[in-house]
């Protein structure tokens, strides 16, 4: 399958800031990731990055940090659609998962990610538009989720969008 492409490459100087812990990246030049329909999604130059994309509770051992791994790049450009909210979240995170298999991101760990962000990331432009808070509950039933068998078939994007859907529903339930 076609998952688009990258055009140039990730230039950034790290900035120095309390607040950011200093995760702030500014993008010292334009970046692009071009979908497989053929959007582009600018990330352009002077804006900031943080990595915030991917929930704090996969760093570490299960993925690492934002800015490292086959992922980095696609956390680029999802920061910046999410942040400027120009295109509806689904089609923003579905972007994000498109990119880091266009980086040959393992398909698990792509799902993962992809999960995590559609669950606890913030949502706009949809009906009941609420991220999941990331309470010890939520964290514990979403990883028993994602290590269940039926989660590790790779499967359309719509299945496992619909697969997330009843979660959330479910949870939200209890």
């Amino acid at each position: 399958m076609d998952y688009g492409e990258f055009v140039g490459d990730v230039i950034t100087t790290w900035l120095v800031e309390r607040e950011s812990r200093d995760r702030l990246m500014r993008l010292e030049a334009d970046f692009i990731y071009r979908d497989p329909q053929g959007r582009e999604w600018l990330a352009p130059k002077g804006r900031t990055v943080n990595g915030a994309s991917i929930p704090v509770f996969l760093w570490g051992p299960v993925i690492g940090s934002p800015y490292t791994g086959s992922f980095r790049r696609a956390s680029v450009v999802h920061d910046i659609a999410e942040e400027d909210r120009k295109r509806p979240s689904r089609e923003v995170h579905r972007m994000f998962y498109q990119a880091m298999r266009c980086d040959d991101t393992e398909p698990w760990l792509a799902g993962v990610i992809y999960a995590a962000v559609r669950v606890f990331g913030e949502k706009w432009n949809i009906p009941q538009g609420i991220a999941m808070q990331q309470t010890q509950g939520n964290i514990a039933a979403f990883l028993e989720m994602i290590h269940s068998p039926e989660f590790a078939k790779e499967e359309s994007m719509d299945a496992m969008d619909s697969r997330l859907e009843d979660f959330m529903n479910r949870r939200l339930k209890d």
